[in-house]
């Protein structure tokens, strides 16, 4: 994580080279290359909505056992909707296999991110967007769209994918948290600067 003044304008230069090994992934069915960032995706907007789950509720999504004993609908609201997995404010849509993380509780719920999000409108060509896409039919086969050498993008998403049910949208997935988890920020706003805590379950 970077503070907002390092970040400037347009594309996120990679931080420099540490004595730590750098990551190595697969990507697009290569060989094994080294990757010192996650893809880049920007927000642009913020879309407003209830989660229905009410206020004095709140503290239980910070316990374990308060937490599960909560009614499915109210555990996971919405049924893990794509849409909603990356979201700021409420509280947290912990991933089912895990469960409430424990925070410090001087730390609040910031915000989370998912490992993908659903982008409406074209889906792109390989090239474009630099990494392989991929289609999956209703017959449950998969058309596999690879990005040719000369165009993959250091930057670019892990992959994109278009289900049946998608024909106005896709599938972006730009981060790689235990393959399909939530990253989770809690602050500390009270502390001098401020405390920030990252993490991801599945």
């Amino acid at each position: 994580m970077l503070p907002r003044e390092v970040l400037g304008e347009d594309l996120t230069q990679a931080p420099e080279p540490t004595k730590q090994r750098p990551i190595r992934a697969w990507i697009s069915g290569s060989v094994p290359v080294e990757h010192s960032m996650h893809g880049e995706l920007w927000l642009t907007g913020w879309q407003e909505h209830d989660d229905a789950v009410p206020q004095h509720l709140s503290p239980a999504y910070f316990d374990f056992d308060t937490f599960y004993a909560l009614p499915d609908e109210l555990q996971f609201p919405d049924d893990f909707e794509s849409r909603l997995r990356t979201k700021t404010g409420g509280v947290p849509y912990w991933c089912a296999a895990s469960g409430p993380a424990e925070v410090p509780h001087h730390f609040e719920y910031l915000l989370q991110i998912d490992s993908g999000i659903l982008i409406q409108g074209r889906l792109p060509d390989p090239s474009e967007i630099g990494c392989d896409v991929y289609v999956y039919h209703a017959s449950g086969e998969a058309e596999i769209r690879r990005v040719p050498s000369a165009t993959k993008r250091e930057n670019a998403p892990w992959s994109v994918n278009q289900n049946p049910d998608q024909a106005d949208g896709y599938y972006v997935e730009f981060a790689n948290f235990g393959s399909d988890g939530t990253a989770y920020v809690f602050i500390h706003r009270e502390a001098t600067p401020p405390r920030v805590i990252f993490f991801w379950n599945r």
